[in-house]
Parts: C-alpha cells; sequence; structure tokens
C-alpha cells in the first residue's frame, strides 16, 4: 500500500502500526523503528538543565521552549550541545518589554547528530539562529515520510491576537495551505477547547493530540487548583495515526510546566534535516 500527497509517501512495511518495535541487526544489535521526540517548557533554560537535556540520548528531536536564552548566553549553550552529540537550531529569546534586564520567549530544537542533520535555510546566521523569539522549525525526512517538526510559545492573555497571529500564519505558511506536513508542539497558553473554539484549526487544516494530557501538563501554583493543560500538539492529519507511546513525564526538574514524550513510528536510522 502507498499513500501519496505532496509532501508525504508511507510505504506498509509490514509491521504493526500503534507499536515501536526493534529490529535485530547482524551484529546482535536492535534498532527502533520509530522517532523518538522529547518537548517541553523548560522556563530558562539554565546549566543544570542543559545537562539534563544534553543527555537524553535516547531520542532523536527535542523541542524546547520558553529559554530565555539570548548573546553569548545562548551562542556558549549551543555550544554545549554541539559538543553533547546534537544539531541545534535556536529562536533567540527578545529583550522583555517590561524590565531592563527580562527577556521573553526562546525556542531551541535539538536533532542527534548521528541523524546527519543540517540546519534549515530559515536560519539568519550561520550559528544557526532563527529569526523570531517564539517560532523555529526543521524539515525531516525519514524513509518514505518528510514532515517540518516545528515548536512554538504562544504568549498567555491574548489569545489569538498580536505575536500569536504571527505564529498561526507562520504553522500556515508552513502547511502551505495544506500541502504539507507539520508536527508543531507548543505551549499554547490556552486550554485545547479554546483553542478547537477559534476554529483555526479549520483554517490549517490539522488536528490536536492532548487527550492523552488531560490530566494536565502545567502545575497550577494555588494548591487547590487542578493542572492545566496547556501544551499539547498540533498536527497534520495524516501523521496522526502515526503518533504512538504519547505520554507526559512528571519528573522533570523544572516546573512549572511537565515535559511530553511520544514516538513517531518512522525508521530513524533515515532521518535527515535538511535544507528547504
Amino acid at each position: 500500500l502507498r499513500l501519496v500527497g505532496s509532501e508525504m509517501c508511507i510505504r506498509d512495511r509490514r509491521r504493526t502500526r500503534g507499536t515501536c518495535r526493534t529490529r535485530g541487526k547482524k551484529n546482535g544489535s536492535t534498532q527502533s523503528n520509530c522517532l523518538g521526540l522529547y518537548y517541553a517548557n523548560i522556563t530558562y533554560l539554565d546549566k543544570p538543565k542543559i545537562k539534563y537535556i544534553a543527555a537524553m540520548s535516547h531520542f532523536h528531536l527535542i523541542g524546547l521552549c520558553e529559554t530565555h536564552l539570548r548573546g553569548d548566553e545562548l551562542s556558549k549553550t549551543l555550544r554545549t550541545f554541539r559538543m553533547s552529540g546534537w544539531t541545534p537550531l535556536a529562536a533567540p529569546a527578545s529583550k522583555s518589554l517590561h524590565t531592563e534586564t527580562g527577556t521573553h520567549g526562546g525556542v531551541i530544537i535539538l536533532a542527534r547528530n548521528h541523524l546527519a542533520a543540517r540546519l534549515s535555510v530559515a536560519t539568519n546566521s550561520d550559528d544557526g539562529t532563527y529569526p523570531s523569539d517564539c517560532f523555529a522549525w526543521q524539515l525531516v525526512r525519514t524513509r518514505g515520510l518528510r514532515f517540518k517538526f516545528a515548536v512554538a510559545y504562544f504568549q498567555h492573555g491574548i489569545c489569538l491576537t498580536g505575536d500569536n497571529l504571527d505564529i498561526i500564519q507562520n504553522i500556515l505558511d508552513l502547511t502551505d495551505h495544506g500541502r504539507c506536513h507539520v508536527l508543531l508542539y507548543a505551549d499554547f497558553n490556552m486550554t485545547p477547547d479554546d483553542l478547537i473554539g477559534t476554529g483555526i484549526l479549520t483554517l490549517l487544516n490539522m488536528v490536536l493530540i492532548h487527550h492523552p494530557f488531560a490530566s494536565g501538563t502545567c502545575r497550577i501554583p494555588h494548591p487547590d487548583a487542578p493542572d492545566k493543560t496547556l501544551d499539547y500538539i498540533m498536527c497534520t492529519s495524516r501523521l496522526k495515526p502515526l503518533l504512538t507511546d504519547t505520554r507526559i513525564n512528571y519528573a522533570v526538574p523544572w516546573r512549572p510546566h511537565y515535559a511530553i514524550e511520544l514516538s513517531l513510528d518512522t525508521r530513524p536510522t533515515s532521518v535527515r534535516a535538511v535544507s528547504y
């Protein structure tokens, strides 16, 4: 069976969908048939968090938002990730509008070096920085599948207006009005029901992956308030059946947001993040 779209071709490899199995190799080792993905809003990327994330060798792609890094601090962080076996792509944080020394936003995408990743031409410099403080993306190719891996941070309290509306326009441009396939993680700073109520999913021709996170992805400071679901996945509909093992990781060394882990049912051995 072969399903053909303008950006995606999926071949049935005679394996069970919904589970990520391993396949044997001649030397006796095994290799996963899935691409391991990790997402988190880390609410400032400091040295302990950098060390924690750099050691995640069992994931293939990592998306981080709200890093609050810019300038020399960001450059040092990207060098650390490169030395740890990652190819980074970053959107530097912007200066805060409210304080002299504060920052806003900041996004980093990490791809394992052994996946032969190269930075997208969307970057605005040779050091792998992206011309936005809240949005970045990378084109990813696997065997039989091509999609755009994106991370975004939406400002709280303004719904889909102002800078948040600019992010929606960026997502629409990524999908090429429905012709390309996109997998987006974001801290939307609104609940899934609120986002669905805007009708924006119809415009983007995308769906949400949020039911596995119904227990909440962000701890609310008030002791009597339940956790809120503010972080979740948006993707084009043909990618949804390939997403498996979606779960929340509560045991992360930062607060208030938890991390999201999932797998994409495609072989990671042939992944290339390439110029587009």
